[in-house]
């Protein structure tokens, strides 16, 4: 276990690095059934094709005391729910125990790397609430990166329903408009950053 570390360690910081870092964290999981689900950024990293790169990866599961201690064995460090790797500045953050009511899990591969994470629909809910109820341009601009990249093979009823339930219907409404407004086309970045900024 600690050998496959050291060399995922040794990847350089990209896609294929969050990638593999996320299969090994679930790969210690002795119990496929409790694997945590990978979230947040490193799941944005990963469903936006590597246009956002993070350093933290953030999880919804347990860590039993098996899994705890392969993780101090690889130098891993505890503090509260989060443990780092100070030597090569990595950290992974546990949650939550359990994905938020209505969210799903779906096994995506990266190359040779199955990860298990939130589904795109439940990401896109979480960075449209982020960009209107904090206000955060950039999550605007990660919800339509999201969007425009995995449209096609979306669940657009559990995208509107989640949406309902969290209170960003028109959030998603913006995203909406703008993608059949471009005809499908990714704006350029510097549009797209002062639409997020407007549609606040």
């Amino acid at each position: 276990m600690e050998t496959k570390l050291k060399n995922i360690l040794a990847l350089p910081h990209d896609l294929d690095r969050t990638a593999a870092l996320a299969w090994w964290m679930q790969s210690c999981y002795p119990d496929e059934a409790v694997r945590p689900i990978l979230v947040g950024g490193a799941a944005m990293e990963l469903y936006s094709e590597g246009a956002f790169i993070t350093a933290e990866l953030d999880f919804v599961g347990i860590v039993p005391p098996p899994v705890a201690s392969d993780l101090k064995k690889a130098a891993f460090g505890r503090l509260g729910r989060q443990w780092l790797h100070d030597k090569e500045s990595v950290s992974i953050v546990f949650h939550n125990d359990t994905l938020r009511k209505g969210e799903r899990a779906v096994d995506q591969s990266f190359g040779d790397y199955p990860v298990l994470m939130v589904s795109p629909e439940d990401l896109l809910v979480d960075r449209l609430a982020s960009w209107r109820h904090r206000e955060s341009p950039t999550h605007g601009v990660q919800a339509y990166l999201l969007y425009y990249l995995k449209h096609g093979p979306m669940d657009l009823e559990h995208l509107r329903q989640r949406a309902a339930q969290e209170d960003v219907e028109p959030a998603l409404d913006s995203v909406t408009r703008l993608f059949f407004k471009n005809k499908g086309q990714l704006p350029e970045a510097e549009y797209l950053g002062a639409w997020a900024s407007r549609e606040i």
